[in-house]
């Protein structure tokens, strides 16, 4: 790619990451029904909501994005783009159950900053939170969120965590996160719904993540520490969203599944 073709603004790279691929597209329309997705105020939900509706075109078909929404700026640009906005803390049971129903349910709630000052909050959001949505949900096609966190350490001549690694959490973010993940496989089980643990580690992106930030710290030639802690996971998904949205709908399909 030349260089004068790189987003030069927050808008021309939102505009490039909720451009759906063919793939995106075709999932879609195999898939009946409206599209939610929960926990859409974060980093990726804008992007995610803004290209399930970009896939859909003009179809009847809803997108909607549910979450607090503290930035008011989303909220218009979501709507700008015919996604409807929900208001709802996740956590609050009543709340959830007055939630519209949907055929396709993408959970992407949670919290991971902060941990160490709230470690209830962390289980509140990651866990009785699940609970609610898993269960108002029950029978949807269901892709929920996770992270690599819920791995150990793992030497990088490994290669990495692999999917059939043993879950060694370390700390209440990651027992949380497994948490989450068994209320949505226990749902599942007795509801007969399609899920997908799509567990991510972290993402590239123009704005955040690790690649970013040690490039931020190697452009004004600041020292950046790489000794343990520095960085928990790196993968790098240079398409964004694009790389965890429609299709990983159609691959909940008859069983549970787990996509690193």
């Amino acid at each position: 790619m030349a260089h004068d073709q790189f987003p030069a603004s927050d808008e021309a790279l939102e505009e490039r990451l909720s451009r759906p691929d063919q793939e995106t597209i075709a999932a879609l329309a195999a898939l009946d029904g409206d599209v939610i997705v929960l926990g859409a105020g974060g980093k990726m939900g804008p992007t995610l909501a803004r290209m399930a509706r970009r896939a859909l075109g003009n179809s009847a078909r809803r997108v909607l994005a549910v979450s607090r929404f503290s930035d008011g700026a989303v909220v218009s640009a979501l709507e700008a783009a015919d996604v409807e906005v929900l208001r709802a803390d996740l956590a609050n049971p009543q709340q959830v159950s007055a939630l519209p129903h949907a055929a396709n349910v993408l959970w992407m709630a949670g919290q991971k900053f902060g941990t160490t000052g709230d470690p209830v909050g962390t289980w509140t959001h990651n866990v009785v939170a699940s609970v609610h949505a898993a269960e108002h949900y029950a029978g949807a096609r269901i892709v929920c969120f996770s992270t690599g966190n819920v791995y150990g350490r793992s030497a990088v001549a490994r290669g990495g965590s692999q999917e059939g690694d043993a879950l060694l959490p370390d700390g209440e973010y990651a027992a949380s996160t497994i948490g989450r993940e068994r209320v949505f496989e226990s749902v599942a089980r007795r509801s007969g719904s399609p899920l997908l643990l799509y567990r991510l580690f972290y993402a590239a992106d123009l704005r955040s993540g690790v690649v970013t930030q040690i490039a931020r710290k190697g452009l004004p030639a600041e020292p950046r520490a790489l000794g343990p802690g520095a960085a928990r996971g790196c993968c790098c998904l240079p398409d964004g969203p694009k790389a965890r949205s429609a299709p990983r709908l159609s691959c909940a399909a008859s069983r549970t599944r787990r996509r690193r």
